[in-house]
């Protein structure tokens, strides 16, 4: 880090995002096998959407 250097973090998004992929990863690493689609949508908030088709 440069010296006096005290920019604090304001992207709300970038932010928001960062905890969510910190909170994934936490998740991820206590479980014994892969997560689901349906586990990682409920660690994400997204638990009860609907997909949209590729």
């Amino acid at each position: 880090m440069m010296k006096g250097y005290t920019r604090e973090l304001t992207d709300t998004a970038l932010r928001d995002e960062i905890e969510l992929v910190a909170e994934l990863v936490v998740v991820a690493s206590a479980s014994h096998s892969r997560l689901s689609e349906a586990e990682i949508d409920e660690v994400l908030g997204l638990a009860g959407r609907h997909r949209l088709s590729a």
